[in-house]
């Protein structure tokens, strides 16, 4: 699963978020340089990540992934990008 998502109003921020389940390799970056990359081969059934964006105009970032409890290789996973606890964004994949 790959997306990008644009955050903050007046200072903008682009956000993009990979995983693999095949190889359970989290990464996201921010304006493309990375600030997170790690393995989750068994994540538990919510996984959230979060972080900060912005100089000036800072937001705190939260990207929930949710994945089925069963077969969870062979099903579609949620994603979910909050901004500052809202939800801006939502997938399946």
């Amino acid at each position: 699963m790959m997306f990008e998502v644009d955050v903050g109003n007046v200072e903008r921020h682009r956000v993009f978020f990979s995983f693999s389940k095949v190889t359970g390799r989290v990464r996201i970056k921010i304006d493309y340089k990375e600030v997170i990359s790690k393995l989750e081969i068994w994540p538990p059934t919510k996984k959230p990540f979060t972080f900060l964006v912005g100089d000036k105009e800072k937001h705190n970032i939260r990207i929930q992934m949710e994945r089925p409890f069963w077969f969870a290789m062979f099903r579609k996973w949620d994603f979910r990008v909050f901004e500052d606890n809202k939800e801006i964004k939502r997938l399946k994949g």
